[in-house]
């Protein structure tokens, strides 16, 4: 089975749902991870490759050249599953990092770029086909139906810190379980988290 990211957020959530489902990747299954995105939806179109742990919007582009092939499960809900509660929410696949002297000295500027983002996860998740047709037009190497087709299965929420904290520590703690050096040894402490 193809996975991207060795050692990275792919391949730790992965792992962490293998093992709630009694499997041990290192026995069970053989996982490559010799292929980024793109080429692994190119694999799996041309038959090269038939199992593969896959995001949004590479899915849709693997499914649009190759009707065939079939969606197994949702992620996101089997990493709920597999972190034991609904409250733990969806695994964070983006946050915005910011320097704390900052955004204690420009708390208004941080406040503005926040504001932006919301509103523009929730224009694009509004209008797919417009926003597939921007991806396009700024060469960001998707074409415009696969970007439109995907973005209603893509799961874009903008979630304000204080709420996303239990999704951020549920994958810290994955993290820890499977490369504690990634994340520093411990979660974050409290101030990590700014309180906008």
């Amino acid at each position: 089975m193809e996975v991207a990211g060795q050692g990275a957020t792919p391949d730790y959530v992965f792992r962490r749902i293998l093992l709630s489902k009694g499997l041990n990747p290192d026995r069970d299954l053989q996982l490559s991870y010799a292929l980024a995105y793109p080429e692994i939806a190119q694999s799996l179109i041309v038959g090269r490759i038939s199992t593969a742990l896959l995001p949004e919007p590479f899915a849709t582009m693997a499914r649009s050249g190759k009707p065939d092939l079939r969606l197994v499960g949702d992620i996101q809900a089997e990493w709920r599953s597999a972190t034991g509660s609904a409250a733990s929410g969806n695994y964070p696949m983006t946050v915005l990092v910011v320097d704390a002297d900052y955004a204690k000295a420009e708390p208004a500027a941080v406040q503005a770029v926040l504001n932006a983002l919301q509103a523009s996860i929730e224009w694009v998740v509004a209008n797919p086909r417009e926003a597939g047709t921007l991806v396009e037009k700024h060469d960001l190497g998707l074409r415009a139906p696969v970007v439109s087709a995907a973005i209603p299965r893509s799961n874009y929420v903008f979630i304000p810190v204080r709420e996303a904290r239990p999704s951020l520590e549920a994958l810290y703690r994955t993290f820890l379980e499977f490369s504690p050096v990634s994340i520093g040894g411990s979660l974050p402490a409290d101030s990590f988290y700014l309180g906008f």
